[in-house]
């Protein structure tokens, strides 16, 4: 963040940008899909933390963290969101990204895996959005990325 207008002389200093103005902001692919989306579930010691999704049409893709497991999916959500960040940034397809994943090492391995057989076809995103009720994790003491 750098702070832009510097503000006017004659109206003193409380005329400036205080809030700065956001720069070199990180690419994204959309994160809305109108759609069908294909998806994969990410999982930690057998258990779903989320899934991560695409939309090869509209050039969306995202992770959606599985409700039932709180913060642990919110949090390593951040880590694929942020390799598919680094991905849309290498010009990649949101197809070619998720694909990309799937490769041992993508991402840390407290962050989990993608399981390949768990690829499914949805007709929509907020049918991707459901998962079958379980036990929230134990929250570990703090996730790296």
């Amino acid at each position: 963040m750098t702070s832009g207008y510097k503000g006017d002389p004659n109206k003193g200093p409380m005329s400036a940008d205080l809030f700065g103005t956001f720069t070199n902001v990180r690419p994204r692919y959309a994160d809305k899909a109108s759609g069908p989306v294909t998806a994969y579930d990410v999982e930690r010691d057998g258990v779903v933390l989320g899934r991560l999704w695409w939309d090869s049409a509209e050039g969306a893709a995202s992770y959606v963290p599985s409700p039932s497991q709180g913060d642990v999916a919110r949090n390593v959500g951040i880590i694929w969101k942020r390799r598919l960040s680094d991905a849309k940034s290498r010009g990649l397809t949101a197809q070619e990204a998720v694909t990309g994943l799937l490769e041992p090492g993508a991402v840390p391995e407290h962050a989990g895996a993608i399981s390949a057989a768990s690829r499914r076809e949805f007709t929509s995103l907020e049918e991707a959005r459901v998962f079958e009720s379980g036990t929230p994790e134990e929250t570990p003491p703090r996730l790296r990325s």
